[in-house]
């Protein structure tokens, strides 16, 4: 090497051990608060660096960490480490020429970024960062000609979103000032938030006029689409202390079902169910609802010191195929609370509900309000996560008024507690646990109490298909039809007649007309119309038993039926109780429907005839137990037409047993030694004075046509003669016109008759002994009975057997 190339080399080597020097000795901090303090002024936010700050060589880069970003002490955003990718010259120049950036561990807000790196070209920034692991890249520019035009666009191309931004960037007194139209397509929103379960092709699309700068924002002619619905307005926020907020939206739509389908409507179409049962004694309320165990409380969302006022329009809502109609909401944020000044839903049909109230963090509490054609009513609301009480309850419904309190609280499952009056039924109460599963519920733990008569059990609830499935196993103790409530709904009133063009106004509040109890002996058929509709309502299985059951047929023991009801019918699979120290057992169906239609197969064993306690023409059953079966088919629209259209058959079989009230073997023992008048009379005292007769066998068809009941062969086989009858009832009529015969051995061809006609409660009884009188006189016996009337044998033994048959009520 020449001296003169050596001498190159030392003073190229000799510049560079400057410049190294000169870069590794230099304080970077005056130019980097140069860059900051351009920084502050373009973002209008404080910069803090809380960390190091290094200079690395290879590629050229300045790094500082522990960025902070705030504004009045308040953190905008946070950077882990950023670093300042330098043009090489900037080492030399003393003035930092920043051509990239790269921010990592970024928090800005609730959004955290691992990364995010930019490129710089003059007024040009572009890059990429990932959100919810999809790519995002970001451009940004500013018109290098004037200096003022700028844009902004985002893209997510995997998932088809993109935010563009076109307007100018100036700067006034108090900072930039960015004004423009801004445009966004979200993309596929499921795509971004899958935890939400949102419908797949859903996107959003907005666009407004944008104007931000000096602590102010506002969006204006602000247009949202998505799923077919649109809205349409405004927001408005100014920086400060507190933040002011104004926003006023409109949207012509929303069907909630589009973006969460559901698969059918049965949950619509089920109706509460009328309740119909008493005022009873009062019982002590309820304990009130544990809190629930092992549920941590949701924690308290922190709002910022923001006051705010919020205008909410709604003019159709959708959602379980029910539509609310002309919502008008408006609210505001005020130190913390959301204050509920008004809210208002049209439920269509002039139906509509109000609410107002103050929620502080979870705790809400207000006013809620009903008023339809037939119904107005309010209730204070208390709601504090997971609990909502709802109390002083105040409905009126046609004059039906029902008061008390709500309470119900969610956690694994709903658990919910009523306590109350309705109508007439001063003291109800119910408690109800309520979990949620696919397509239903399970509700394992129910209570229904109406005074005294309680009502416990399980059920499930399946709204997979169009018509809802309620499977139920109900319990209860003693239940007397006679002490149950009536209807508690009021009946509505009457409107007085005009008066000479106007009407008059009655001077007290309605009342109901007192219901006349049906006539002793009266038949027990209605003409009121059969409304068996709730079978229309819902599928299912439904078990009910009970301690017992009673009523004017007497006391059933431990009844128990299973019932499947499916598309309209009732299919009764069995119906049994304990009844007369013996058993009933049935099954049958039942059909709703214009013309309700019933069908019964019903089958008796060994039921004891003496604690029925029949009686007919002053005899009575004393013992003896009977069975039977009976088959019956009828349809009407009323309970008096299923009793005129009654169709069937049966048979009774019994035995054996005795009958008070006469002694058949001592009249036919007397009557075959009838010598003299003190025959006749011992005859009377023996036979009719209050003896028994024992019967062997008691059997009879029943045969049901039209609504008539008859018993062509109904046969009681006794010692010393027989009973046997030829009966017909017609139901609806209420009506008997029947033959009761009494034959006694000795004579067997000469029947004593009995003949009931008229009102099944007091028919009209006529005895027929003339076949008996002409049998005693033939054979000679009419001379012992003429002797106690003076000689005429013929009408001597008419007194005495008209007074001798007395005992069966009639006249001869």
């Amino acid at each position: 090497m020449t001296r003169r190339n050596r001498i190159i080399v030392l003073s190229l080597a000799g510049l560079a051990a400057i410049g190294l020097a000169f870069v590794l000795t230099r304080d970077w901090q005056a130019p980097l608060q140069t860059v900051l303090a351009r920084a502050e002024r373009a973002l209008g936010l404080s910069i803090t660096i809380g960390g190091k700050t290094r200079l690395a060589l290879l590629p050229p880069a300045l790094t500082a960490e522990q960025v902070r970003l705030h504004k009045d002490g308040n953190d905008i955003a946070t950077i882990g480490r950023l670093s300042l990718r330098l043009a090489p010259a900037s080492l030399f120049t003393g003035a930092l020429d920043v051509r990239g950036l790269m921010a990592e561990h970024l928090r800005l807000g609730n959004l955290d970024l691992d990364r995010i790196e930019a490129h710089l070209d003059g007024r040009k920034l572009d890059g990429f960062t990932k959100i919810g692991g999809h790519n995002l890249t970001f451009s940004a520019a500013l018109d290098g000609k004037d200096g003022h035009a700028a844009s902004l666009r985002l893209s997510a191309p995997a998932l088809g979103a993109a935010l563009h931004f076109d307007g100018n960037l100036e700067r006034d007194a108090e900072g930039p000032v960015l004004s423009g139209r801004l445009s966004l397509n979200s993309g596929e929103l499921a795509a971004w938030a899958p935890h939400l379960d949102l419908p797949a092709g859903a996107t959003l699309k907005a666009e407004a006029d944008v104007e931000a700068g000096a602590g102010q924002l506002a969006l204006v002619n602000l247009t949202m689409t998505s799923l077919g619905s649109r809205a349409a307005g405004s927001l408005q926020i100014l920086a400060g202390s507190p933040v002011l907020a104004e926003a006023d939206l409109e949207v012509d739509s929303l069907d909630l079902d589009a973006w969460r389908p559901i698969k059918s409507n049965a949950l619509t179409n089920l109706l509460p169910a009328a309740l119909t049962p008493p005022e009873a004694a009062a019982k002590p309320p309820a304990p009130p609802l544990p809190p629930p165990a092992n549920v941590a409380a949701a924690p308290i969302p922190v709002l910022p010191d923001l006051l705010a006022n919020v205008t909410l329009t709604l003019h159709s809502l959708r959602w379980h195929g029910q539509t609310l109609r002309e919502m008008h909401i408006r609210a505001g944020l005020d130190q913390g609370q959301v204050v509920l000044r008004h809210a208002q839903a049209d439920l269509g049909g002039d139906w509509r509900i109000n609410a107002d109230g103050v929620l502080a963090g979870q705790d809400f509490k207000g006013r809620l309000r009903v008023n339809g054609p037939s119904l107005s009513g309010r209730a204070d609301v208390a709601a504090l996560w997971p609990r909502l009480d709802l109390t002083d309850i105040n409905l009126n419904h046609d004059g039906t008024f029902v008061r008390g309190k709500l309470s119900a609280q969610w956690a694994d499952a709903v658990a919910a507690q009523w306590n109350g009056q309705i109508g007439s039924w001063n003291d109800t109460a119910a408690t109800l646990r309520l979990i949620p599963v696919k397509a239903g519920f399970d509700a394992p733990d129910l209570s229904v109490r109406i005074g005294t008569l309680a009502v416990h059990g399980q059920m499930h609830g399946d709204f997979s298909d169009p018509r809802p499935r309620i499977d139920a196993v109900l319990r209860s103790g003693d239940i007397d039809l006679k002490a149950l409530p009536t209807s508690p709904l009021a009946t509505p009133p009457v409107r007085a007649p005009k008066l000479l063009g106007r009407q008059k106004i009655p001077a007290g509040p309605a009342q109901p007309k007192p219901v006349a109890a049906p006539a002793k002996g009266a038949a027990p058929f209605s003409t009121a119309p059969l409304d068996w509709s709730a079978l229309e309502r819902v599928d299912g299985t439904w078990k009910v038993q009970a301690q017992s059951l009673s009523g004017d047929f007497g006391r059933l023991e431990q009844p128990v039926l299973t019932a499947q009801l499916n598309n309209g019918t009732a299919r009764i699979e069995s119906f049994s109780a304990g009844y007369l120290g013996g058993t009933v057992n049935a099954s049958g169906a039942a059909s709703g429907g214009p013309v309700p239609t019933l069908r019964l197969d019903t089958k008796l064993s060994g039921l004891d005839m003496a604690r029925l306690k029949p009686a007919l023409a002053g005899l009575s059953v004393e013992s003896g137990k009977i069975s039977g079966t009976l088959r019956l088919h009828s349809f009407g629209k009323s309970s008096r037409d299923m009793a005129a259209n009654a169709q069937g058959e049966g048979q009774i079989e019994g035995g054996p047993g005795s009958i008070g009230g006469i002694d058949l073997a001592a009249i036919d023992s007397q009557l075959a030694r009838l010598e003299n008048i003190g025959n006749v009379l011992s005859l009377a005292q023996a036979g009719l004075g209050g003896g028994t007769t024992a019967y062997s066998r008691l059997s009879g068809r029943l045969i049901v046509k039209d609504g008539v009941v008859r018993s062509p062969d109904l046969l009681l086989a006794a010692t010393g003669g027989s009973l046997g009858a030829d009966g017909s009832i017609d139901l609806a009529q209420w009506s008997t016109e029947s033959t009761v015969s009494l034959t006694l051995a000795s004579l067997p061809a000469t029947p004593i008759v009995l003949r009931l006609s008229g009102p099944l409660g007091n028919p009209r009884k006529v005895v027929d002994v003339n076949a008996l009188q002409r049998a005693l006189v033939q054979s000679g016996l009419g001379r012992a009975l003429g002797k106690a009337t003076g000689g005429d044998g013929q009408k001597g033994s008419g007194k005495i057997l008209n007074n001798l048959f007395r005992a069966f009520g009639g006249k001869n």
